[in-house]
């Protein structure tokens, strides 16, 4: 999964957000050495309050999948096994679109 990163907005108090680590924890078990780097932020702290609202976070559990830092796919509420996995390829079919017109730009 070529250097994308999962980042998920959380909080304690939230039951669907506890469901959604356990779905989050299983996935990256099943992904094994392919298995994106996985960013848990907790919304109840600053430093995580200031990342969601840069972010434009408005509910959790929200999973953002990055590429270098540039948002690709988003997604709100608990997800299951095969909504991360669409989520997932939507990412990447997106990040290959964007490498595709890059090289036909610089190329």
């Amino acid at each position: 999964m070529r250097n994308l990163t999962v980042t998920v907005y959380s909080a304690p108090w939230c039951p669907p957000c506890r469901a959604h680590h356990k779905t989050i924890k299983k996935w990256i078990e099943a992904q094994g050495d392919t298995a994106p780097k996985v960013e848990e932020i907790d919304i109840d702290t600053p430093a995580g309050d200031l990342d969601a609202d840069a972010r434009s976070v408005q509910a959790v559990p929200t999973t953002i999948v990055l590429h270098n830092g540039v948002e690709l796919a988003r997604a709100t509420g608990a997800l299951d096994d095969k909504a991360l996995n669409r989520l997932i390829q939507k990412a990447e079919r997106k990040m290959q679109t964007n490498e595709e017109n890059e090289r036909k730009n610089h190329g």
